[in-house]
């Protein structure tokens, strides 16, 4: 990814093959993490978690997907998965997801 740096390690906790990438700002201190990816040799690329604060922007079909009142993203999301025919679920924790598209929202605070 352009303007960032990556530090890229193995995950130690029994997960197989996974790494986990690690992207911050060049120049930014490195616990301003932008973005977390995690990646299997086998599997690829299976997990991305974009930073509200740090992170750039990220859009879905027109859906921005950073930085956003949380009530108005998922009534978006929900109109975005409907109108689809997609079915919305919600994790036990109550953030809206969708398997057919490998989303969760996830509210930083």
């Amino acid at each position: 990814m352009d303007g960032f740096a990556a530090t890229i390690s193995d995950l130690h906790r029994g997960i197989g093959d996974t790494q986990k990438a690690v992207f911050r700002n060049e120049g930014a201190p490195s616990y301003r993490t932008a973005v977390t990816a995690y990646f299997g040799k086998s599997d690829g690329l299976f997990f991305v978690v974009i930073d509200a604060q740090y992170g750039p922007q990220v859009t879905m079909d027109g859906v921005s997907m950073v930085g956003r009142v949380p009530s108005q993203l998922e009534e978006q999301l929900l109109d975005y998965m409907l109108s689809r025919g997609i079915t919305p679920q919600y994790a036990p924790w109550a953030d809206l997801g969708a398997d057919d598209l490998g989303l969760v929202m996830y509210d930083q605070t």
